[in-house]
Order: C-alpha cells, then structure tokens, then sequence
C-alpha cells in the first residue's frame, strides 16, 4: 500500500481536534483511514458525511499505454492532475451539502415543483423526498456553478411567481437552439445519470411555491442532451467516457466574449498557474491547500513524517525501496525517470554507525597530542625560571622570627613547623643549595635557642688515655682545679690537670701499703673537695690529699655486697649496692677510720636492682636507674614525687651528678649522644647534644657547676655550661 491522500469536508477544522484529523490519517490503510474518519465525524454529531480515500500505487504495477506520442509535460500532468481533483471535490460538495430541514419543508407546504432549462423534472438530491424543496434563483450576474447554500426565503405573491417563471421561460427560449437533437432511442438511465451529473451546473431551479407549472408539451429530439452525433448509425457498444462538465450556451457566450476583450495576462510562472487553477472554483479552494515551491537541498531520496503524535503508527506502514520506477519491461532510457523515495533499509530504532576518519586526520591528532607532550614537559621542566622571586626564603625567616620571639611553648612549635615547610616550599621553586643551608641552619639555630639546646661540635680534650699501653679508664671524679681518673687497666688511679698539658700522674696503685693496708685492685672513686678516696676490692678505702694517704677499712653490712658507686658527703661516704638494693652510709669515713654500716633505708626499700648511679647533695638522694627513671628520697628516706621533663625520654643513661652547692641535676644519655641538664625538681633547663657522648662512660661537674667533665671511650673530655 502506497501513501494516502484524504479529501474530506472543511467542517474538519472547525468541528474536530487536529490531532483526532492526524490519528486518522495514520490509522493504515486506506479502509482504515476512511473507517476512522467516519467514526470521528459520527463522534462530532455530524449530519451527513464522505470520505473518499485514494491510495497511490506502485507505477510499475499500473499498465501503461505507449502511444508513440510526445510525453506530457509538467504543466499538462498538472493540469491532468487538478482536473481530476475537481470532479472529486464537485462529488465531495454535492455529497456533503446540507439536506433541507422539516422546517423548509413546512413552509413550502410540500406542494412546490422543480423545473430545469431543459423542462425535467427530478428531485434534487436522492435523500429529498417527492417534495422537496426546491434552490432559489441565483442572482443576476452570479457564477451558477457555485455551490454555496442559501437559507430558506419567504413564499413568493402570485404576481412575483408569474415574473420569475417568464425570465424562466425566456431563458429555455434562448438556449434551444443550442441544445443536441433528443435521441428517443437513448437509455433512461444513461440520460438520467448524465442529466443529474451536471444539472448543479447547467440547469437554474425555479420554485413556483405551491403554484401548479403550466404544462408542457412532449420534449423534441432537438431539445435534449445526446452524447452521440445524429449521422452515427446504430449505436454500437462503447468504452463509457468519463462525463466532462458542460457550460450553458449563454455562459460560454459571456465567457467568449470576456476573453475577447480582456487584454493579454503577463505570462506567469508554472506553480502561479497551477495556484490559480486550483483557485479558480471555490469547491477547490475549499478542499486542495495552495501548492508552496521549496528548494530541493537533499541529495538521496527521503521520505520525511512531521506529525508531535507517536510515529510508531507511521513506521508501521510499509515502505518502498529507493530507485527508479518504471514499467516492468521498459529500459531505463524509456520515459521520464520517477525517482520513489525510500528509507526501507533504514532502522530509526537503531543507532547508525559514522565512518571512521580517514588516516590523515589520526596522524594529525597523533601530532598534535604529542606537540601537547612536549609542551608541558618543557613547561614542567621550565617552570621555576618563570618566577620572578621566590617568596619562600622571606616567609622562613619571618617564621622564624615569630617562633623566637613566641613566650608559649605551643607557640614556638607552631612556628618553627610553619617555618620547616615553607623552607620545604622554598626548595620546590628553586631556590639555591647554598640559600637552603642557612636557612635550615637558620630553623636549627631558633629551634636550639628555643629548645635550649647545646650544640658542642668539638669538645675540649683533656687528657687520651689511649696513648698508654694497657690503660682502660673506667670513672672519673672532680675537685676544685683537678680530676682523678681510675684506669681498672692499669689497677692505678691519676690525676690530670684540666689547664695543664702535662700528662696524668699516678697518685695509688694497687698492691701498695697504706697506713697498713695492702692496697687491692681499684673498683670505686669519689673526691672530697681535693681529697681522692678510692675503695679497692677489699673493701679498703684510700684517701689521697697532695701525696699524703690514709687508708681505713669499710666493713659492709651484708656479706656479699655489689657496690656500683660511691659518693661522699662530708663526713660521710655513702655506697649504692644494688645486690641488697640498698645505699650504706659509713659515717665520718672521709677522715675516720673502721666506720660501721649503717642502712639509708630502714623500711620500706626501693627496688635497686637496676640502679646504675646516685648522688647525695646533703638534703635530698637522686637514684638513677637504667630505664631512665629517677628516684627521689629526702634525709629521712622518704621518697618525693620527682618527674623528669625532657622533650624525649632517656634511653639507657649511664651516670647522674650534682653536688651540694649545685642547684641542678645532670644525666648522661649515650643513646642519644646528650647530656640533660634539669633542676631538682625534673624541670627541664638544657640539652648538650655532640657526636662524641655516644660512648659515656662516666661523668662529673666542676664545683662551681661551670665544666662537665665526661669519659668516652679512653678521652676525658670538658664542655662549658651556658647559664
């Protein structure tokens, strides 16, 4: 089934929704659309409908006759095609106009009669009864082809009746001998067909309003209609022509005579012809739209449906395929070529897939990606010259500034973290390595100084035991301008001088007679001011003041003591055994002789086990353990609270001293090559920090607490304090 072209009457657009119109012409096929137009006329309360449908069939299935003539040409197919419309817009008009009402019927009283030029009498319309009412008479100069309706008019007086049927007489008069010999051998119904075919076009009705017509007599041959000449013979059966519509004689007169004298029309151009021929009638106009040019920009044949309803009626509709039509045997150079359209082979469902760009313009993007590369790889290797000045070296020092200058811990911590990633900052853009060194410097100098802490790069020697053969020294104690070192290597304890060059002087040695002890192998040393006092494995304390010695024996409280220091205060020299976790305290044992033993802790004793060093300042007793730990007891062995404050524990520490004029507290931390310096009360005063404290292996202060004396390794080494 090809497309479908309805015609149907203009109360369509009026009566009906556009939409309904739509669906209808997307019902299927052509039964259907005229089905669906019937029943939205029925659902519009229409009166009286017809739809003619007509479907265009395919060309090559229509039998063409070829009569070696010229082919037509676009103005004559057009024509053909118009001439066609109007007799199916005349049918659709003589269907579709209103039938006469009871009313009119009424006021006719059913008693008036219909008279034709020719003098037939027949009903107007098949549907009016025997007593219809009949058109009243066009007006004077009136296109008598129209096919407008007029309303029912007043009955006529008998003098107005007697004019009209004498102007109607007249003109059947004039048109006599006009008219074809009346052929009696004629059908009845070919007559009669033909007759009603064209009398909404030749024949003016007169309605004598109930008034009986004059008679008339019997029609002569010449009078009527005959479609065959008078010299044919006997008619032979024939092809039925289509019936051609006729103008009355005195129209075609009017008509000729018009044309004579109306001037020539410009020439106009093929779509205003074709315009003014479907103008030319109203029943035209009425149901065929004006016929709009439109330029052709597509370059395959397509079919395009616009319609805001759901296409998918539309797509249900069978398609043609795309070509040349043609009658089946002709060749293609026979006739005009019809180009059909067709989008058959077309999916609308279905994505359509694009070509693949050509090699040419993959290469060209290849380059220009890879163009892109190299751009932002020099740009990324290029970057940091761009910047005119880094602003990063200022921002560090000003960090540093503010962290100096903070009175608050959190403040300088604050600071200085601020200060570390802006120098951070400073090395991304740039800046030069010798830039970044001072201000890393700069950051560890503020943080020092904040921090309190002491940088000692190269430490003082005083004296390298190393230089001797056989030495190990293993304590070191101070006096007021002299240190005694004990060197368990050589079973001797020294003295040096820290402002001399000269080199140590032994001052005892093992295996000498003292005050009439025989002096054993050294194991502890301790100094009362100037005084050295050193305790050998016989428990057998020497004290040496300028070369003078005295010797005493220091009877210990349990059988098998473990001492690991010892420390005086005068007069009392006290012992830290860790083996019975207790200090002894051997009253005037600096000057006395065979002092008795007496325990520091009565009750209630601390776990010393893992004591490595103590001091006594007169008041109070500091213990050192080897977790880094710090036990406090006053004179009386009562332990005080003591906790020690430093920015990180202590690993391991080896020694712990202070003295009775001293106010503060220091404790060697190998592990961390530091010296921390505290008050007696754990707060946190000073760090020394040096590559060298990472081998302690004992530790003193100067009395006046100005020099830290230390032994690493076999070198005894002095680093001032900062007050």
């Amino acid at each position: 089934v090809g497309d479908v072209l309805a015609l149907c009457s203009s109360w369509f657009s009026r009566a009906a929704d556009p939409d309904d119109v739509r669906d209808c012409f997307a019902a299927g096929t052509a039964d259907d659309i005229a089905e669906a137009l019937l029943e939205l006329a029925r659902s519009a309360d229409v009166r009286d409908a017809t739809a003619i449908v007509i479907e265009a069939a395919d060309a090559s299935d229509l039998p063409l006759e070829d009569d070696g003539g010229e082919t037509p040409g676009f103005m004559e197919q057009i024509d053909s095609a118009v001439q066609a419309l109007a007799g199916v817009g005349r049918m659709l008009w003589s269907e579709l106009r209103s039938a006469p009402d009871d009313g009119a019927e009424a006021g006719h009283n059913g008693a008036g009669s219909r008279f034709t030029q020719a003098g037939d009498e027949t009903p107007t319309t098949p549907d009016a009864g025997p007593s219809g009412p009949a058109s009243p008479l066009p007006a004077a100069g009136e296109n008598i082809e129209s096919t407008a309706e007029y309303p029912a008019v007043e009955p006529l007086s008998t003098e107005e009746l007697t004019q009209t049927y004498m102007a109607q007489a007249a003109l059947d008069t004039a048109a006599q001998p006009y008219r074809e010999d009346w052929d009696p051998e004629l059908p009845q119904t070919h007559a009669g067909t033909e007759d009603e075919t064209f009398r909404d076009q030749d024949t003016a009705e007169v309605d004598l309003q109930g008034a009986a017509p004059p008679p008339e007599a019997a029609p002569e041959p010449s009078e009527q209609y005959s479609f065959e000449s008078q010299e044919s013979g006997p008619a032979e059966p024939e092809e039925q022509l289509e019936p051609q519509p006729r103008r009355s004689p005195i129209r075609q007169s009017a008509l000729r005579a018009d044309s004579e004298l109306e001037p020539e029309a410009p020439r106009s151009s093929e779509l205003d012809a074709v315009n003014a021929r479907l103008g030319a009638g109203q029943d035209m106009a009425d149901v065929v739209p004006p016929v709009q040019a439109f330029p052709d920009t597509s370059t395959q044949p397509s079919r395009i449906y616009a319609t805001n309803k759901d296409v998918q009626a539309a797509n249900k509709r069978p398609r043609r395929f795309g070509g040349i039509s043609r009658p089946a045997g002709k060749e293609s150079s026979d006739g005009p070529q019809v180009i059909r359209p067709g989008l058959g082979d077309i999916d609308l469902r279905r994505p359509i897939g694009r070509p693949a760009p050509p090699a040419v313009v993959w290469g060209v993007g290849v380059i220009f990606l890879l163009l892109l590369a190299v751009a932002g790889y020099l740009w990324w290797s290029h970057r940091h010259a761009t910047a005119a000045t880094n602003p990063y070296p200022t921002i560090v020092r000003n960090d540093v500034r503010k962290a100096s200058a903070a009175t608050k811990p959190q403040k300088q911590e604050l600071w200085l973290a601020k200060a570390r990633s802006s120098l951070s900052l400073a090395q991304q853009r740039g800046d030069t390595p010798l830039d970044l060194n001072k201000l890393s410097g700069l950051i560890a100098t503020a943080a020092d100084s904040i921090h309190h802490i002491t940088h000692v790069a190269a430490p003082q020697v005083l004296a390298n035991f190393g230089t001797f053969a056989g030495a190990q020294p293993t304590e070191i104690a101070a006096g007021p301008g002299i240190i005694f070192v004990l060197d368990t290597g050589r079973k001797s304890v020294f003295s040096v001088q820290p402002n001399s060059t000269s080199n140590p002087v032994q001052i005892v040695t093992a295996g000498e007679g003292d005050s009439g002890y025989t002096i054993g192998n050294p194991q502890q040393i301790a100094t009362d001011g100037a005084t050295a006092l050193l305790l050998d494995d016989k428990n057998v304390l020497v004290r040496s003041l300028n070369g003078a010695k005295s010797a005493t024996s220091l009877t210990p409280g349990v059988p098998s003591p473990h001492y690991v220091q010892m420390v005086s205060s005068d007069p009392d020299v006290y012992l830290l055994d860790t083996a019975s976790s207790q200090v002894w305290r051997f009253p005037y044992g600096v000057s006395g002789f065979t002092p008795p033993a007496n325990q520091y802790f009565d009750t209630n004793k601390p776990d010393l086990s893992n004591a490595v060093s103590f001091v006594y300042d007169g008041t109070d007793l500091y213990i050192l353990k080897s977790d880094g730990s710090i036990l406090k007891f006053d004179n009386q062995a009562n332990p005080v609270r003591f906790v020690s404050h430093t920015r990180s524990p202590l690993t391991k520490p080896v020694a712990i001293y202070s003295d009775q004029g001293l106010k503060d507290l220091w404790i060697s931390d190998p592990t961390h090559q530091r010296i921390v310096q505290m008050d007696k009360s754990g707060n946190y005063v000073r760090t020394y920090v040096s590559p060298a404290f990472s081998s302690i292996k004992s530790m003193t202060v100067g009395p006046a607490g100005n020099t830290i004396y230390v032994l690493t390794g076999k070198k005894i080494l002095a680093v001032k304090t900062v007050h």
